[in-house]
């Protein structure tokens, strides 16, 4: 059984982002002056004192005459509210209701569901007041009054909730540990597309408007009997070309993402090949010791010829990292994405290795038989090495030195424990440590 599920709908800018930060308990969504900012489904699990449930935040609805894009998130919104267990209608007492918001009401009262209206903004006193009686001519009750900016009534909007859902908390699916991946990449590249054939579902809005995303966006797949929590994130530009505010606050949400998740999945346009930014991606894991993924995204569009040619293209702009799989996949038709999929458990099964202290220091002894330490005056005699930590696999190796390991040392010995170990996927970690005679 699913969690219960709240869902925010109104108008742009009516606070609803702030107000789905302010119940997730921190800065999940993007908040800007920026009508339309807010485009997908964003989700969050909330534990209040007797109910847990998902919090919903959902694109602000557009009056008037709409785009495909704005058809789009009306219909995502709109799929969300038929699925609730509870709306929340959350209107503006600042500047009162528009002819949008007096359309949606009876709209939501025939979905048959719970709707909870929350009144925004109470702080703004000097018109409060006078659009309170506006609001509740709606009728959707009362309401919550509050401030989702400045916390006010959020205790009171809470309680409401917890009435208002059943009184019988459902187990939660997602309590079983999830490997976060990250899909990170250009615009257009076919990250939301990729993102919604691996859930099975569409839950990104895809578009061929460039920068469609903003929000980074979470769901989860299992395979092989190990849970995914997936990670849609917006197009990265370079940084040179990031003028707007907006777009250097969704790059800021990009990076935060990878460095929270376990594997960087990176999406390539198999029609535009390798780009600068993203072996910046690819160099930004690499720093973190994240493991990496390349997904050849539109192969379906290249000869098997162009294909060869892209991949070893691809390998020798990666070649900082060597161990990052590529997978040539199609987002539009789902070629690819079993195998995508088994790299993913590859990759994390790898990077979770655990070597005995005494295979280790056999494999050692192996290496230092076949190889002189280094070049004159970084001269290493390893003594033993042990197992730091896995995610990535990290060994110490501790030995007599009269320097630093040479470059050419440390690449040798990470080259030989790969192949011994078969942990051809993943990061790997060496750190050396001096032990005087």
């Amino acid at each position: 059984m699913p969690l219960p599920s709240v869902i925010i709908l109104g108008a742009p800018n009516v606070g609803k982002s702030r107000l789905f930060n302010r119940l997730a308990g921190g800065r999940r969504s993007l908040v800007h002056a920026t009508p339309g900012v807010t485009r997908d489904r964003l989700e969050a699990r909330i534990t209040l004192d007797q109910r847990t449930f998902l919090l919903v935040d959902t694109g602000g609805l557009s009056p008037g005459h709409q785009g495909e894009l704005e058809k789009e998130i009306e219909r995502q919104a709109l799929a969300a509210a038929r699925e609730a267990d509870l709306l929340l209608f959350v209107v503006d007492l600042k500047n009162g209701l528009t002819a949008l918001e007096r359309d949606l009401a009876p709209k939501l009262r025939r979905l048959g569901r719970p709707v909870l209206l929350v009144l925004n903004k109470v702080d703004a006193t000097s018109s409060a007041e006078e659009n309170r009686a506006e609001a509740w001519s709606l009728g959707l009750g009362e309401g919550v009054e509050i401030s989702a900016e400045h916390a006010v009534g959020i205790s009171e909007l809470c309680d409401a909730i917890e009435q208002a859902l059943p009184e019988q908390p459902a187990p939660d699916p997602e309590s079983i540990e999830a490997i976060p991946v990250a899909i990170v990449g250009r615009p257009n590249a076919g990250k939301s597309s990729l993102f919604n054939h691996l859930l099975g579902k569409q839950r990104a809005i895809v578009s061929a408007v460039p920068g469609t995303t903003h929000d980074r966006l979470e769901g989860f797949f299992d395979y092989s009997g190990q849970r995914y929590r997936l990670i849609d994130t917006a197009g990265l530009r370079r940084g040179a070309r990031v003028h707007e505010p907006l777009e250097a606050l969704t790059a800021a949400v990009a990076r935060g993402v990878m460095d929270r998740s376990a594997i960087t999945l990176v999406v390539l346009d198999a029609a535009r090949g390798v780009d600068r930014q993203d072996l910046a991606v690819g160099g930004y894991a690499l720093r973190t010791h994240r493991s990496l993924v390349v997904a050849l995204n539109k192969a379906d569009l290249l000869s098997r010829g162009e294909l060869k040619e892209l991949r070893t293209r691809t390998r020798e702009e990666f070649g900082f990292a060597r161990f990052a799989p590529q997978v040539p996949v199609s987002a539009l038709t789902g070629r690819g994405l079993r195998v995508l999929k088994s790299t993913l458990r590859t990759v994390w099964e790898q990077g979770g290795r655990r070597v005995s202290t005494g295979v280790l220091n056999r494999l050692m002894k192996q290496f230092c038989r076949r190889r002189s330490a280094s070049p004159r005056r970084r001269t290493v005699r390893p003594l033993y090495a042990t197992q730091e930590g896995v995610h990535p696999p990290s060994f110490i190796v501790f030995g007599h030195a009269t320097g630093r390991p040479h470059f050419a040392y440390r690449r040798g010995l990470e080259n030989f424990l790969r192949h011994q170990l078969e942990l051809t996927h993943t990061p790997l970690v060496l750190r050396f440590r001096s032990r005087r005679s």
